[in-house]
């Protein structure tokens, strides 16, 4: 009820995007649904099988430039490539989720090794690299044009690189620059999922980091709270020696969630403690009411699935995990 944006506009990619995934994750999309949403999704392609919301790249401008500013590349910035990546990325794994696919192959993201070592020497690392890397890996994953040998000639690549950034207490980050915590969590997250896609994410996981995490200040809202658990759950299933630890903090976050972020009349999750969603991609596109919103439903839900698979009641709460 908070949304900024004309509901008479040509908008909503994001929130096609998070009701896919709801759904998908509490296995309630029938065929309708599924094609419903996919249509719908499909009406924000553009050229050279990008996908985004116009909406979000028009509002965002102010926003790109101020991280022009304080050193984001021009190109990921003020010409919208990250968050364009970023959108369209999501985008794709909704159609996947829903039993379709892009017509075309993603064009703004290299598949060849001259094109890759160009794109990962561009990273700044205070500024996304997390999420850029992530990006590249689903698009390689989900190219069908790529052989396997290919595609994990590429993953090989990407290791050796970011193997400079990795440190002792589990987390990917630049140390020459001063980041928060939860950015390097952040960041750390987004890798290890890019990794989990071609099987690659274990050796990078290791118990130094459960103490990592656990040191971490009350997260604020929906993307902080979930992205420990994510790496909770891959240190999980990693061969980790300290299970009975990982799932006594995933029911003390699962706790948290429900005092903190649920609304039972409403079925549904805040993005903040105790506020919807206000901004998206720098965007701003809602008032911020004390209500559950779609943006933070899907994060929750997400995480939800997550718990339930390190307490091992996944089936029995019928839930499944999605391509994200």
């Amino acid at each position: 009820s908070g949304d900024l944006i004309n509901p008479n506009k040509h908008w909503g990619l994001a929130q096609s995007t998070f009701v896919a995934r709801i759904l998908f994750i509490i296995n309630k999309l029938d065929e309708d649904r599924k094609n419903n949403i996919a249509e719908y999704i499909f009406t924000f392609s553009k050229k050279g099988g990008a996908i985004y919301d116009e909406n979000i790249r028009r509002l965002s401008f102010k926003k790109r430039v101020i991280a022009l500013m304080r050193g984001a590349e021009i190109s990921e910035s003020i010409f919208y490539n990250s968050t364009e990546r970023a959108e369209t990325r999501q985008a794709t794994a909704a159609l996947l989720n829903l039993g379709s696919r892009p017509g075309l192959v993603y064009k703004n993201i290299p598949y060849l090794h001259e094109g890759v070592v160009r794109y990962l020497e561009k990273l700044k690392w205070k500024f996304g690299a997390g999420s850029n890397i992530n990006h590249l890996l689903f698009f390689i994953k989900f190219n069908p044009n790529l052989s396997d040998k290919e595609k994990n000639k590429i993953v090989d690549l990407i290791e050796v690189y970011i193997k400079k950034y990795y440190h002792d207490d589990g987390l990917f980050y630049d140390e020459k620059i001063n980041v928060r915590i939860h950015e390097k969590i952040t960041l750390t997250m987004k890798i290890i999922m890019g990794l989990s896609f071609f099987d690659r994410q274990e050796k990078w996981l290791k118990d130094d980091l459960y103490s990592t995490l656990i040191n971490v200040l009350d997260p604020i809202h929906a993307c902080q709270n979930f992205n420990p658990i994510l790496l909770l759950s891959e240190l999980n299933f990693s061969g980790s020696n300290i299970k009975d630890l990982i799932e006594k903090r995933a029911l003390e976050y699962a706790e948290k969630w429900k005092e903190d972020f649920y609304y039972s009349k409403y079925g549904g999750f805040s993005f903040n403690n105790g506020k919807s969603s206000t901004a998206y991609y720098g965007a701003k596109v809602g008032k911020g009411y004390n209500e559950p919103d779609l943006h933070g439903t899907a994060m929750f839900i997400w995480g939800i699935l997550l718990i339930s698979e390190i307490l091992g009641i996944k089936e029995e709460l019928k839930l499944k995990k999605p391509i994200l």
